[in-house]
């Protein structure tokens, strides 16, 4: 009786509940992750572009997804990092949780990998409600060899250009002024034609620290006004005030005429249009010579959220304003890609679980990623415990009919795709086509010989490991559990790497014999580079 009324209930719910109808034509998930142009993602964006009440949070549109979210790219940053943490020196790129820390660590062909250097240590005594740093009212005291190691670090990394930023200090008499003019003078002697930026709090309005920076031998005086005036008590910490900050920028030009004073605005708090134009004719009235714009973007749920999502045009808008009114130099926009480029990680000494959730973040967020060398995967722990869980792992199965699951892989890719699947609502429409982006192998397969291979620091082995953790590797325990093709792929890595050595000695050859005949015809062009040159051509 208890059977047949379960049953009749259950076609009776089955029966009123109403298939959705089906939208034709709508919109797909690709087109809200990536596009081939700007222009395309703002025009196809159907989504809220400012918060109305009731509203918990606007959604990212899609011309803010970058092309690259993993944290680095080659073992540049890793190198930086390691660097940094040996050093005790703490970075705004970490502390403020930017999004675009691998683009600067990572560097790349055309352009030199540089940190932002948060000096006076990593904890503030303001709280601004916009700023992930730590807040604290009595912080730690200073690092008396900060300066020296600052200087240190710099003169390795082999850059023209350093920027420097602080946390605010009033628990200092003086800001902390005398401890950053001190790194500055250390880094200028260590290498006179270094070019540095200092990005400074307001010291209060204290104009003796504002002058012992302005004359530190620094070469642009940055404060950030961050917004509006009208805004700048909900945005900012009480202590900093509007004025206060105008001032202290007029005040170190005067000081020192020849320093480049720079300032930059966020955009999306909630600002108006004649607001953001007073703040610029402010700030030009105030002879500051260089304004940046940026898009607020929420660093966590207890910071401010974002009003709106300023478009690219827009931004182009307030460029072209700024410059009528005759600031010397102008950043307006985003540095986030928009194409579709495939992420390609070498799993080589990476811990299988961190890198798994690493990937499955950025598949959930549209990219393409393939991993190679899954073989080379680590796990972390004993090597005889990692078997016995996995042979214990290969005993499950349904018992009333086995063919149906779970089915168990061997190979060290199919490892890991699982581990990936398990970290991936795999079963819904967005975790499937999540999920369909992501390739692993074994080796490196010839398609991805020329592709540059990303590194993750937050999940590599020798960062995350302490130096006599044990560890296995994934390929040496898929061949402990059935996987036959061990040797096969240790033969064609061996082959792919000589290969390999022998393309980049033909390479140096011939950049050898490039730079040789630049030499050459250098006397032959010169009275042709001089024409070229005076017509503004590098």
């Amino acid at each position: 009786m208890l059977l047949t009324r379960w049953m009749l209930r259950g076609f009776a719910d089955a029966a009123s509940k109403k298939t959705p109808p089906a939208i034709k034509n709508g919109p797909s998930f690709q087109d809200f992750l990536s596009t081939s142009s700007v222009e395309d993602a703002v025009s196809k964006y159907e989504g809220k572009m400012k918060l109305e009440s009731g509203d918990r949070r606007l959604r990212l549109p899609p011309w803010l997804k970058k092309e690259k979210v993993l944290p680095s790219e080659n073992e540049n940053v890793a190198r930086l990092k390691k660097q940094l943490k040996s050093l005790k020196l703490s970075t705004v790129c970490e502390e403020a949780r930017c999004p675009n820390l691998g683009e600067c660590w990572g560097g790349s062909e055309d352009s030199l990998a540089t940190a932002t250097i948060m000096l006076m240590g990593d904890t503030c005594t303001r709280g601004c409600r916009f700023c992930s740093v730590k807040t604290s009212r009595a912080p730690p005291p200073l690092d008396p060899n900060e300066p020296q190691n600052t200087a240190k670090a710099v003169a390795s990394w082999g850059v023209d250009y350093i920027v420097l930023t602080s946390v605010d200090r009033d628990d200092l008499p003086d800001g902390g002024a005398l401890h950053l003019r001190k790194t500055v003078e250390m880094m200028k002697k260590a290498k006179p034609e270094l070019l540095i930026e200092c990005l400074l709090p307001d010291f209060a309005g204290n104009k003796h620290s504002i002058e012992v920076m302005a004359s530190s031998g620094l070469d642009v005086y940055a404060h950030n006004m961050e917004t509006v005036e009208r805004l700048t008590p909900w945005v900012r910490d009480p202590r900093a005030k509007y004025g206060q900050s105008l001032s202290g920028l007029k005040y170190a030009k005067e000081r020192n005429p020849k320093l480049v004073t720079k300032t930059s605005l966020m955009l999306g708090l909630g600002e108006s249009d004649d607001e953001v134009r007073q703040c610029l004719n402010d700030l030009r009235s105030h002879d500051v010579d260089v304004v940046t714009f940026g898009q607020y973007m929420q660093p966590s749920k207890r910071h401010l959220l974002v009003k709106e999502w300023i478009t690219p045009q827009k931004f182009d808008e307030w460029a072209e304003f700024a410059k009528k009114l005759g600031f010397l130099y102008v950043a307006s926009g985003y540095t986030m890609g928009l194409t579709n480029k495939t992420i390609v990680i070498d799993g080589k000494d990476h811990l299988l679980g961190r890198l798994a959730s690493t990937v499955a973040k950025n598949l959930l967020q549209g990219e393409k990623v393939v991993v190679l060398r899954c073989e080379e995967i680590a796990i972390s722990g004993n090597f005889h415990r990692s078997k016995l869980k996995y042979l214990s792992f290969l005993r499950k199965r349904l018992n009333i009919n086995p063919s149906r699951g779970p089915f168990h892989y061997r190979a060290p890719s199919k490892i890991f795709w699982r581990t990936v699947r398990g970290m991936l609502p795999h079963k819904t429409i967005h975790g499937t086509a999540a999920l369909k982006n992501l390739r692993t192998y074994e080796g490196v397969p010839s398609q991805y010989n020329n592709n540059k291979k990303f590194n993750v620091p937050s999940a590599n082995r020798v960062l995350c490991l302490e130096p006599r953790r044990k560890f296995c590797r994934v390929g040496r325990l898929s061949h402990e559990v059935g996987w036959q093709y061990q040797d096969v792929v240790a033969t064609l890595e061996a082959k792919r790497k000589v290969k390999g050595a022998a393309y980049h000695e033909q390479k140096k050859k011939l950049n050898k014999l490039q730079e040789q005949a630049k030499i050459n015809a250098a006397s032959k062009i010169a009275q042709y580079q001089k024409i070229i040159e005076s017509y503004g051509f590098n």
